[in-house]
């Protein structure tokens, strides 16, 4: 066994072609080490490496060099997706205390075979927080401006299409996790991650930290509110 080559099986997949489901083995040797299935083949490889490693540190085989080449796998993808996130933090200012909140963020519902493991709920979370933040921002900053008017600005503000633009502007594009390539850059996408990146600096550090950051990407969308408040005045 201290020969053993450890490598990916070809992917099998299944499905419909707008959901697709790949199933993906690590091999050690002639053996099955262990078996992975997502809907994307980089997912199930993940997958499959983690339970090859889980297994081989348990026992389920006893080849340090098998232990050692799928660890390497593990690890490797692992750091190459933490540098990404990394590189994320610093273009939106944020570190963050559990990066795994920054990385459910960016799972579009393609890219999961479980819904509940996409960025759902943190968008849900985090168009929630948008929205307060927002009223609080415009409230203070238009002292004179009616209910009415203050609705207004904020509409202009929070909707899909401005989010989508920020997003693009943070090219968030680069990190979003979805099954199908050519949905990353769709605008109910982008808006969507957008919103649960917010919702993930929410949960991370709490409301301020999360204001501070949409001011900051909606900041010259609030400012012509501002300046249409002024110039009503």
């Amino acid at each position: 066994k201290r020969g053993m080559h450890v490598r990916y099986s070809s992917p099998r997949r299944t499905g419909p072609d707008h959901k697709p489901i790949f199933d993906v083995d690590v091999l050690i040797g002639d053996q099955v080490g262990g078996s992975g299935k997502g809907p994307t083949k980089q997912q199930a490889e993940q997958l499959a490496a983690r339970q090859a490693l889980e297994g081989l540190s348990t026992g389920g085989a006893t080849s340090p060099r098998g232990l050692m080449e799928v660890g390497a796998m593990t690890l490797a993808m692992d750091a190459d997706r933490d540098a990404d996130l990394g590189a994320l933090e610093d273009t939106l200012g944020v570190k963050f205390n559990d990066r795994s909140l920054l990385e459910k963020a960016l799972r579009h519902r393609g890219h999961v075979v479980d819904e509940v493991d996409s960025n759902e709920r943190l968008e849900f979370l985090g168009d929630a927080a948008l929205s307060l933040v927002v009223a609080e921002w415009l409230l203070n900053n238009n002292p004179s401006a009616l209910p009415e008017e203050l609705t207004t600005f904020r509409k202009a503000a929070v909707n899909n299409n401005r989010l989508a633009e920020a997003a693009s502007e943070c090219q968030l594009q680069r990190w979003i996790l979805s099954g199908q390539k050519d949905h990353v850059g769709k605008e109910r996408v982008m808006a969507g991650a957008m919103e649960a990146v917010l919702g993930a600096v929410y949960l991370d550090q709490g409301l301020g930290a999360a204001g501070i950051l949409a001011v900051k990407l909606l900041e010259s969308t609030l400012t012509e509110g501002t300046c249409a408040a002024g110039a009503h005045d």
